[in-house]
C-alpha cells in the first residue's frame, strides 16, 4: 500500500480505458508507489492535476500502452 507523499510536478499518461501510465513515482515516493501500467483504483495514490494534450508518436503510444 502507497504511504504518501507530494510531488510538486509529475507527469503520467491518461489512457482511454481508464488505466494510467506511470514508471517514474517511485523514484521520487519509494518503492510503495505505483509503477507502470494500472488502473487508479487499484492503489491508494491520488492522482490529481490538470490534463495536458501533447501528441504522441503511434509506435510510443503502442509500446508504453502494451498493444505491440
Amino acid at each position: 500500500e502507497f504511504d504518501g507523499g507530494v510531488m510538486p510536478l509529475h507527469l503520467w499518461i491518461g489512457l482511454p480505458d481508464g488505466r494510467l501510465v506511470d514508471f517514474k513515482a517511485r523514484k521520487w515516493l519509494g518503492n510503495t508507489a505505483p509503477n507502470g501500467i494500472f488502473y487508479p483504483k487499484d492503489t491508494t495514490a491520488i492522482y490529481t492535476g490538470s490534463p495536458v494534450e501533447l501528441p504522441m508518436n503511434e509506435l510510443l503510444y503502442k509500446l508504453l500502452t502494451e498493444v505491440v
